[in-house]
C-alpha cells in the first residue's frame, strides 16, 4: 500500500514529461543493494549475439560500456535496427516479465560489458520489493513511449525529416559540440530509420545543400541547428522552403 507522500512522489515522476528511464535509475540504497546481489558480469565481442529473436529470456542485461544493437528480423530475411543502446540502458525486461519469447535479437554493436540479472530471481524480487516493481513499471512505460515515437517517425515523417531528427538526437547528447561522428556505417543508420542506404545518403546531401549541416560522413558538422530543428518538426526550413523530391513520401525500403 502506498503512503500519501510516496504516491505523490510516484505520480510526480510520471507527470514530469517523457525522458529515458533505464531500469536502475532512481533506486534507493535498499533496492539497489538487493539488485546488486543478483548481478553477474558478462562481456561480448563486437558482432557477438547476446540473445536471439525467439529465445526464452534468461534475464536482463544492463549495459556498462560499449553499445548493444536491438534488431528484429523480417520475413524476407532482412533485419531492422530498432535501437542502439548506450551505457546505463537495459534490455530484455519485457520477455522476462511477460514470459513470451524475445521479439528481437540483441547483438554487441561494439565490444561491450554488461551486468546480467537472471529472470526468475528478478521476478521474485519485484514481487517482494515495491520500489523495484515501480522501477520495472517505469521502464516498460518508457519503452511504450519510445515505440510510439518510432511509429510516428516512420509513418508521419519523410526520410530527410527522419535523418534530421537522428542528427538532432545525437547533437542533444552533447550540445556544446558543433559536430558528431558516427561509429555506425550508413547501412546501419539507414536500417535504424527504415530506409535504404542510398536514400539515407541523398537525405544527408539535401540537408547539406540547404545549409543545415556540412556532410563529411561519418562526421557531420552542424551549421544551422534552429533551421534543422524546424525541418525535423515539419519538413520545412522556412516559409520559402521547397521540399526535395525525396521528401513527400516516407520510404520503408
Amino acid at each position: 500500500m502506498y503512503t500519501e507522500s510516496r504516491l505523490d512522489h510516484y505520480l510526480d515522476y510520471y507527470s514530469s514529461g517523457p525522458r529515458d528511464r533505464d531500469l536502475l535509475s532512481g533506486l534507493g540504497a535498499e533496492a539497489q543493494k538487493a539488485l546488486d546481489a543478483l548481478k553477474e558480469p558478462r562481456s561480448f565481442r563486437a558482432g557477438q549475439q547476446v540473445y536471439a529473436q525467439g529465445e526464452q529470456a534468461k534475464g536482463i542485461y544492463v549495459l556498462i560500456s560499449g553499445k548493444l544493437s536491438v534488431r528484429r528480423k523480417c520475413a524476407e530475411g532482412r533485419f531492422q535496427i530498432l535501437q542502439i543502446l548506450q551505457p546505463g540502458e537495459s534490455v530484455g525486461v519485457i520477455p522476462v516479465f511477460d514470459g513470451e519469447p524475445a521479439s528481437c535479437s540483441v547483438v554487441a554493436h561494439t565490444d561491450a560489458t554488461c551486468w546480467f540479472i537472471p529472470a526468475k530471481p528478478l521476478r521474485t524480487l519485484a514481487m517482494k520489493h515495491e520500489e523495484i516493481a515501480e522501477a520495472v513499471h517505469r521502464h516498460l512505460c518508457a519503452k511504450f513511449r519510445n515505440l510510439v515515437a518510432v511509429l510516428e517517425g516512420v509513418s508521419l515523417h519523410s526520410v530527410p525529416e527522419r535523418v534530421a531528427k537522428l542528427l538532432l538526437d545525437q547533437h542533444r547528447r552533447n550540445p556544446s559540440r558543433s559536430l558528431v561522428e558516427f561509429p555506425e556505417a550508413e547501412d546501419d543508420l539507414a536500417h535504424y530509420i527504415s530506409c535504404s542506404r542510398s536514400t539515407f545518403s541523398r537525405a544527408l546531401r539535401q540537408l547539406d545543400d540547404e545549409g543545415m549541416i556540412r556532410n563529411t560522413f561519418p562526421v557531420i558538422h552542424f551549421v544551422d541547428v534552429p533551421k534543422l530543428e524546424a525541418f525535423a518538426g515539419c519538413g520545412s526550413s522556412g516559409p520559402e522552403h521547397r521540399r526535395h523530391p525525396l521528401a513527400p513520401t516516407p520510404s520503408l525500403k
